[in-house]
């Protein structure tokens, strides 16, 4: 027994008087990974930035730096081990690389980190863009990113726009985390999935009056659904419309333009699922979708709106399954039950066409009504037996050379 604490003594004795000599050396160059070891077997790593300084004082060790202040009780420390911290690149939702330097203060029990600074590096780099990244790897391990740390951006002029990783749940968002200064506000680019989570993040509340909260939507084809948890602005150039099942088809009608007018903007209420057509003439599918500033506080990812009149589509503001030959999902312009047999869960954002016990309908299903007019009568039968190939305005060409509908032996074909 005496000989266990004359032993501690000694550690804690020489753990003291390595503290001494790296508070006499006062600094490391670069970045620089900390572990801490405690004595409960717990080990946490942070990563501070700009020449990290430690100092002892009335039993405490302080590891300080402009990435911020660390302390721990001597008594509760076992050992502390030091590395250098390491550059991380991460893409935006357009694909474009982003070289710049995190900092993170990681759990090494939970596998979880908190970003606690970043910012663009590189001499040829844009410093307007800066893209967080879902995860980091410290030393061959990885942790989730699931926290950004308060005043991240503070007084980073430069940065304009801030993307925001892919995650499985929304980032918590420290005070003041992405806020730059009082006179400039960035715009935040959300995964799609959460955009209505950070619409109403107080800390976000600036970016949204501003309206610069936004999210991609990349349709995968002519027709898409989509939904929402918030009210939000849509893009000029698409149309969208609510859906029924008629003489076993998809019964499309035009949701018009006065119908969605709020503050001179066309916006989608919360909780409604829609048809969304892309323009005919179509060559990008990706398309912006802003977080309007309505003073929205809450989110029923459970409920229907059915603000426009009847409407068999429901919305899929979170993630879930629904069951086999009740609804159906879009795929390649056309709704297809979904099946038993696949028990994969509907994206969020989405939408699903709920069809009623009363109705018969096929497994899969086509859509016409007020995006899909028929234009075959303006071509001759013995023309349309030919095979040539013709535009929504009745004009013959040789052949497709840009997505578009276009019209082939009297059916209407959409090239993607």
């Amino acid at each position: 027994m005496h000989n266990m604490k004359r032993y501690k003594n000694w550690v804690r004795a020489a753990m003291l008087l390595l503290l001494t000599m790296l508070a006499n050396n006062s600094a490391w160059a670069g970045n620089t990974k900390v572990t801490v070891w405690l004595n409960d077997g717990t080990k946490t790593d942070v990563l501070f930035a700009n020449n990290p300084v430690i100092t002892y004082a009335s039993g405490t060790v302080t590891l300080a730096s402009t990435s911020g202040n660390k302390s721990w009780p001597l008594a509760q420390l076992r050992k502390l081990t030091f590395g250098e911290g390491q550059t991380i690149q991460v893409e935006t939702e357009e694909g474009d690389a982003v070289k710049m330097d995190i900092d993170v203060e990681t759990s090494y029990a939970d596998k979880e980190a908190v970003i606690t600074s970043a910012g663009v590096s590189g001499t040829e780099t844009d410093k307007s863009t800066l893209a967080l990244p879902s995860e980091v790897e410290v030393y061959g391990e990885t942790y989730k990113v699931t926290v950004i740390a308060d005043n991240l951006m503070k007084d980073q002029t430069d940065v304009t726009d801030i993307h925001l990783p892919e995650s499985d749940e929304p980032l918590k968002i420290g005070k003041d985390a992405l806020k730059i200064d009082d006179d400039n506000v960035a715009t935040i680019h959300s995964p799609l999935a959460h955009l209505d989570d950070y619409a109403i993040d107080e800390e976000l509340k600036q970016n949204v009056d501003a309206g610069k909260l936004t999210a991609t939507v990349k349709a995968p084809s002519h027709y898409w659904t989509f939904s929402c948890g918030i009210n939000v602005v849509l893009p000029d150039n698409i149309k969208v419309y609510k859906c029924v099942i008629a003489d076993n088809k998809v019964q499309i009608t035009i949701i018009e333009d006065k119908d969605l007018m709020i503050d001179g903007k066309r916006i989608l209420k919360a909780n409604n699922g829609v048809l969304v057509a892309c323009p005919d003439d179509d060559t990008v599918n990706a398309y912006e979708i802003v977080a309007h500033p309505d003073g929205q506080t809450v989110i029923d990812a459970d409920s229907d709106a059915k603000s426009y009149g009847e409407n068999w589509l429901e919305p899929v503001i979170k993630s879930k399954s629904y069951p086999a030959n009740e609804y159906y999902v879009l795929k390649d312009n056309e709704f297809h039950a979904i099946d038993a047999s696949i028990n994969s869960a509907v994206p969020a954002c989405k939408a699903v066409l709920k069809k009623p016990a009363t109705v018969f309908a096929a497994r899969i299903l086509g859509v016409v009504g007020d995006d899909t007019t028929d234009i075959s009568s303006m071509i001759s039968s013995s023309a349309q037996e030919e095979g040539y190939w013709y535009n929504l305005n009745g004009q013959r060409i040789e052949k497709p050379t840009a997505k578009g509908v276009y019209i082939n032996k009297g059916k209407k074909v959409i090239i993607k």
